[in-house]
């Protein structure tokens, strides 16, 4: 009987170096090989600036979280990365991607229902509240005092300013089905209009309120900044639906990053975005 085991043992023993040999023989999953032999990895960028994911640096050097995931990735595959920056809006990368003019999207591009119909997404590598910016004179005629402010907030009504082809569209018809939904060609607009008071709020992530508070000296006297707890925005990397090994191996290089970023962290990460203003 001992004798019987060790010889099972030994043909298993015996069978590990051929089944480690096969796995290392195999050839990566097309879309992978596909990247090594051009020896680029492609990246769809938004074309508009978004500190402190993505921005061209006083050396005229593009920088930001975004840029450090997408170089980092392609060094751990041993390529080059080149950054596509032809979307006008953030739905453009969508298409991009699914065209296949880019490998995958790391724009700051938030997790949706309706993109999820036509690219996958990775797990999210950061996860952020989102916020209203409000025009405090014109919240000041809708909510008189504190203790109005968060039943008003919770039944908005009035003019609110969203990016035009965002995800934020979609939230604030969910969110505030009874506000104005006012459409903007960016997030700067969208700024302007609410604190000239063309509309009564602006509706974003948390992350691009804090900076906006932090970086103009009027927007203590002119603004105020609303937390929404209970809603997310989940920013997460696109890659082609029928791409589903990058997709895995996107989700393994996350995990190993260990990035536990939050909207404070990243602000913190990155002090150069303030630097001029």
């Amino acid at each position: 009987m001992k004798n019987k085991r060790k010889i099972l043992l030994a043909l298993v023993l015996m069978a590990v170096p051929t089944v480690w040999a096969y796995a290392q023989d195999r050839p990566p999953a097309p879309e992978i090989q596909n990247i090594l032999n051009r020896k680029k990895l492609i990246v769809a960028l938004h074309s508009i600036d978004q500190p402190p994911f993505f921005f061209v640096g006083k050396n005229n050097q593009l920088m930001g979280l975004d840029v450090d995931l997408a170089r980092g990735m392609a060094e751990s595959l041993g390529v080059d990365v080149e950054f596509n920056r032809k979307a006008k809006v953030f739905n453009d990368l969508v298409d991009i991607v699914d065209r296949g003019e880019a490998d995958l999207a790391i724009s700051k591009l938030s997790r949706t229902l309706k993109r999820a119909e036509i690219i996958n997404y990775s797990t999210p590598y950061i996860v952020f509240r989102q916020a209203l910016l409000v025009n405090r004179l014109e919240l000041a005629k809708k909510a008189p005092s504190t203790e109005d402010i968060a039943p008003f907030i919770r039944d908005f009504t009035g003019k609110l300013g969203v990016i035009a082809n965002s995800s934020y569209i979609n939230y604030a018809r969910k969110n505030f089905p009874r506000a104005t939904i006012v459409e903007l060609s960016t997030w700067d607009d969208v700024v302007d209009a609410v604190f000239s008071g063309e509309v009564l709020a602006g509706y974003r992530d948390e992350m691009e309120i804090k900076k906006i508070i932090k970086s103009r000296d009027d927007a203590a006297l002119k603004v105020k900044s609303v937390v929404i707890k209970d809603e997310k925005d989940h920013i997460a990397i696109a890659v082609k639906r029928e791409h589903l090994q990058l997709l895995y191996w996107i989700n393994q290089y996350l995990e190993t990053q260990d990035l536990n970023l939050t909207a404070e962290v990243l602000l913190d990460k990155y002090p150069q975005i303030f630097a001029d203003k």
